[in-house]
């Protein structure tokens, strides 16, 4: 005796395997995304945290440069106003100020950490919030 094969009832199982397998890589991809976009947002506010700092260290900086630029102009006009023999005095912080150098070094750890992850496409992607 042989025996039918029910095409129809292959065909169907069939269709429901290939779309129950299509549908959990569907979500697979679509959870990957997700979490992707979310570790891509916590990078992005860790470089704005960053540069908020950077603007902070900046603006103390450039008060100590113009501290030392009043310094330098204190100390020469006290100098100048003495004549040859005379000894100055003048405060040893303002000989400090005339002395120190003052570099900026911002803190770019968070930014090398998003340009050495693949995230930077990913962030240049990210539709930019409109302004409203």
């Amino acid at each position: 005796m042989t025996r039918q094969i029910p095409w129809l009832r292959v065909f169907v199982e069939g269709v429901v395997i290939v779309g129950a397998i299509l549908l959990a890589l569907g979500l697979d991809e679509w959870r990957d995304g997700v979490q992707e976009r979310r570790e891509v947002g916590r990078e992005l506010f860790n470089v704005q945290r960053e540069l908020d700092f950077n603007i902070e260290l900046a603006k103390f900086q450039l008060d100590l440069m113009e501290r030392m630029v009043e310094g330098s102009g204190a100390l020469l006009a006290a100098l100048e106003s003495q004549t040859e023999q005379q000894i100055v005095s003048a405060p040893d912080t303002l000989i400090f100020l005339t002395m120190t150098s003052v570099t900026f070094q911002p803190s770019l750890g968070a930014l090398d950490a998003l340009i050495a992850s693949a995230s930077v496409e990913v962030a240049r992607l990210r539709p930019r919030p409109s302004i409203a």
